[in-house]
């Protein structure tokens, strides 16, 4: 049996069928999952299917791409929400200068802040990182003393090296399908750098 530590029962395109997608978990061998928010509705729902299921988890946060919606408010409301038992992180959060949705003077405030409301709350950080791990490396170093209760960076695309960085901040590391694809050679080269007992996810046939 396997926990799927990333997914998205919250989208709309799922939600319709969140319900028979859980009920289906142990005949495709998966223990338990873990539905992981990305902005304030998303994250509202992740935890209102994880208080719904047995079987099912959440995490809470704010994506960069909906950084310039981050306020004093909705960071209240992620601490009640985290109130839930079956809130296990606060993510996804971070920094994507992919697409740029939002500034990135703006993401990196709402990255920082929620760093220190998930230290506050006693929960695990779950980290969406594009196309920025220097920036990313600098705000963990400065944020050091607020990761106090795990870090994973989900989807990893960042480099061997970085590993090396980011496993001196005792992170775990997970990645996504595009270890898949023809060009992934880079990928694979960072997944190999990642110790075992740091690697949370492992695609299989």
């Amino acid at each position: 049996m396997i926990i799927d530590t990333h997914c998205h029962l919250n989208d709309e395109k799922l939600l319709p069928m969140a319900d028979e997608i859980v009920n289906g978990f142990s005949s495709h061998g998966i223990e338990s999952a873990i539905c992981v928010g990305y902005d304030m509705p998303s994250s509202e729902v992740a935890v209102q299917l994880a208080d719904k299921h047995d079987n099912l988890y959440a995490a809470i946060g704010i994506h960069p791409h909906d950084a310039t919606t981050a306020d004093y408010d909705k960071y209240e409301r992620l601490a009640s929400l985290s109130s839930s038992k079956k809130v296990v992180a606060i993510g996804e959060i971070g920094l994507d200068y992919h697409y740029d949705l939002s500034p990135r003077a703006i993401q990196k405030g709402a990255f920082r802040e929620q760093i220190e409301l998930a230290d506050t709350l006693g929960l695990p950080i779950v980290l969406h990182v594009r196309e920025a791990y220097e920036d990313a490396k600098q705000i963990l170093f400065e944020s050091r003393r607020y990761l106090n209760n795990g870090l994973l960076l989900h989807c990893y695309s960042g480099s061997s090296e970085f590993v090396k960085i980011f496993g001196s901040l005792d992170a775990y590391f997970a990645f996504g399908g595009a270890i898949t694809f023809n060009n992934a050679k880079h990928n694979l080269e960072a997944m190999k750098a990642v110790p075992l007992d740091r690697l949370l996810s492992i695609l299989r046939q």
